[in-house]
């Protein structure tokens, strides 16, 4: 996997040990107009080299149920006023099916302002994922652990329609009790338009005499 490189950022700072959602990007392949930020959320338009436009909702859901309604209910207003194509992805802290949950309590769906709720309101689709099936765990053994799907990626039709081989993976986790989500929009095996970016070859530095141009130059 290539390095990624940026030169754009926005961040929201964690409180204390709760929140916190960065966002980076390339300003030479993506045009980032942020339109609001709180602490469960950072909205932005999205435009590529195309002028392909699209939201984008990055979100890091409240553990506590009383607060992570509130931002189910302002998505849904949010929603109600959207004509773009439009994702979700992140930590949303919920899950909507019982299958999602290993351990612990029974699963009980909640009604009004819930994340299933949300889905419903709009017609939100999955975009599923290839990987491992649960994203979090309470990083405990035996009978005390916990595991649930509690990050993904939602959208409506107009997103999916714009790219319909969309594709989430859930990645390895380390460091961390969630794994990430990479989501990939582009074509796979699709040949890039334009000239070729810059990538350092780790090989370049067996040769004698690297650092010494490198110095000349």
């Amino acid at each position: 996997m290539n390095a990624f490189h940026y030169d754009s950022k926005i961040c929201v700072e964690a409180a204390g040990f709760s929140g916190g959602i960065w966002m980076f990007w390339n300003s030479l392949e993506l045009e980032i107009e942020v339109i609001g930020t709180n602490w469960q959320f950072i909205h932005a338009m999205v435009r590529d080299e195309s002028q392909q436009e699209w939201l984008l909702s990055a979100i890091y859901a409240s553990p506590e149920m009383g607060l992570r309604r509130e931002l189910w209910k302002y998505l849904k207003l949010v929603g109600s006023h959207i004509n773009y194509p439009w994702l979700i992805i992140g930590d949303l802290n919920e899950i909507v099916e019982a299958d999602e949950k290993k351990g612990g309590r029974v699963f009980r769906r909640v009604g009004e302002n819930s994340l299933w709720d949300c889905i419903n309101s709009f017609e939100l689709i999955d975009l599923g994922f290839n990987g491992p099936t649960l994203t979090w765990n309470n990083l405990r053994e035996g009978g005390a652990r916990v595991r649930k799907r509690l990050d993904r990626a939602l959208c409506n039709e107009e997103w999916r329609i714009q790219f319909p081989e969309a594709a989430v993976t859930h990645l390895a986790w380390a460091h961390s009790d969630h794994h990430p989500l990479l989501l990939e929009v582009a074509i796979r095996g699709k040949k890039p338009v334009g000239p070729k970016p810059f990538r350092f070859e780790l090989a370049w530095l067996t040769h004698l005499g690297f650092m010494d141009e490198i110095e000349r130059c």
